[in-house]
């Protein structure tokens, strides 16, 4: 899900998949997009604690499409996707974008 805070600031949330050792588990995520997006990738974070190593005690997420990969061609349910994918899950169980903004 993600909730607007302003046209560059979101929240999002995904729910760890089942049959992982994240299930059930709700993470929120703060995302701001820079004003060149989509050329630069969105900056995401983890607000939630998580417990995995490619995130930091920040919450910072090691993720080569949020670095060096990063492509125009992506958007957030993709972005976010794998994301869930880093935690061992395949697909994210409840993504609503809203069209809004429809940017992102």
């Amino acid at each position: 899900m993600i909730t607007p805070l302003s046209a560059h600031r979101h929240l999002g949330s995904f729910i760890g998949c089942s049959s992982q050792v994240y299930e059930g588990l709700k993470y929120k995520l703060s995302l701001e997009f820079p004003s060149n997006y989509p050329y630069t990738a969105p900056i995401i974070k983890f607000i939630t604690n998580c417990f995995h190593p490619n995130v930091d005690k920040f919450g910072n997420i090691c993720l080569d499409i949020l670095k060096e990969k990063w492509s125009s061609a992506l958007d957030v349910k993709a972005v976010l996707m794998s994301i869930q994918s880093l935690l061992g899950g395949r697909y994210i169980a409840m993504v609503t974008v809203n069209r809004e903004y429809p940017m992102i």
